[in-house]
């Protein structure tokens, strides 16, 4: 097994082979040649290791479902958005717009929102080029939740009274998202096919809401109370996110209409950030008192699984963010490496 440090900055790799530990249990898929979809967690993964400009906190945060994964870098005080693919790392904002990621498609277009000085701005690359999306009249911020492969994407929007509204975008286009009776409707999170992610409060609507695919009229899959987010969507409609439980955070998988609450390992603030076509669910367990955060990753077989446990044993590395896992099962996050933080990629090795 090996694990291989890419620095994007510069264009160079090293590898660096060391040998893991192969834990039991079930194997993963390799490359996603033949459009098979992982479902269990791989015995053991290669590592590369993505960094970025010096002093410019990399993360990699992630993934789309055929492999091309982004993330965000700074530059002094400005975020900066890129794609990450083959190891070539390809920047996508300006640099005079301090911009944050919220989702990357198979064909490297992302969406984000940046800051204007005083609030958020949605933006998109669809079409090639990086570009603001017009906030509706009244509002005075907005945000990207995805973009499905009929290019279709999705937008939410506050006004001056903090209330939302959420769209579909096509062309400059925007179609509004309805739940009767809500005062604000938001949107999470985009499955490929434009299965949605979404919440509802006002008018005794308060709950999560999933919105069919080519559908603005959302039907509640979960209650307010105790949910902190939605924060994955799968085409199944699937969902994973956090929910407290005795002030503890906890990570939960939704999987029809079984809830999923999954042990923390200890952890006190954990949460699933990422989900594929096979209901593999990847996150993070952490303990705020020592900053002490490892990624894990979930099935229904395999249950919780510490991440680095099935990583080469590279000195000075942690991987503990996991943000996105693709088709074949491989899995996207942020780690840190000798007190540097970094992107990491994994691999599945076949058993």
């Amino acid at each position: 097994m090996n694990a291989r440090f890419t620095n994007s900055f510069v264009t160079s790799s090293l590898l660096v082979v060391a040998m893991a530990t192969v834990l039991s249990g079930c194997g993963g898929s390799g490359a996603d040649t033949g459009g098979n979809v992982a479902t269990k967690l791989a015995a053991s993964y290669t590592l590369e290791i993505v960094e970025g400009p010096s002093g410019s906190g990399l993360e990699l945060r992630h993934f789309s479902p055929n492999g091309t994964a982004a993330g965000e870098y700074s530059i002094g005080n400005v975020g900066v958005c890129f794609t990450y693919k083959n190891g070539v790392r390809t920047d996508k904002t300006p640099v005079d717009k301090d911009c944050s990621i919220s989702a990357v498609a198979d064909d490297g277009s992302i969406e984000g929102e940046y800051s204007n000085g005083t609030e958020d701005v949605p933006f998109s690359t669809a079409g090639g080029s990086f570009h603001s999306i017009s906030l509706p009249g009244g509002s005075v911020s907005g945000w990207g939740a995805g973009r499905d492969t009929d290019g279709n994407g999705y937008f939410s929007f506050d006004d001056s009274n903090n209330n939302t509204s959420a769209f579909r975008e096509n062309a400059g286009v925007l179609t509004p998202f309805t739940v009767a009776g809500a005062t604000s409707v938001g949107l999470s999170r985009t499955s490929p096919n434009g299965t949605v992610a979404g919440w509802a409060n006002g008018g005794g609507t308060n709950g999560f809401y999933q919105f069919a695919p080519g559908s603005t009229v959302g039907t509640k899959i979960l209650d307010g109370d105790g949910v902190n987010g939605i924060y994955a969507i799968n085409d199944s409609g699937t969902v994973a996110g956090s929910k407290t439980e005795a002030s503890v955070n906890l990570p939960f998988v939704k999987i029809g209409s079984q809830l999923h609450t999954l042990p923390g390992l200890g952890g006190d603030y954990c949460s699933v950030y990422g989900l594929n076509a096979g209901n593999i669910a990847v996150g993070y367990l952490g303990i705020l008192a020592t900053n002490d955060f490892r990624a894990f990753g979930w099935t229904e077989t395999d249950g919780t699984v510490d991440l680095n446990s099935r990583i080469p044993s590279t000195p000075g590395f942690t991987a503990r963010v996991a943000h996105g896992v693709d088709r074949s099962g491989r899995i996207v996050g942020t780690g840190q490496l000798n007190a540097k933080q970094v992107g990491f990629i994994m691999t599945p090795v076949n058993p």
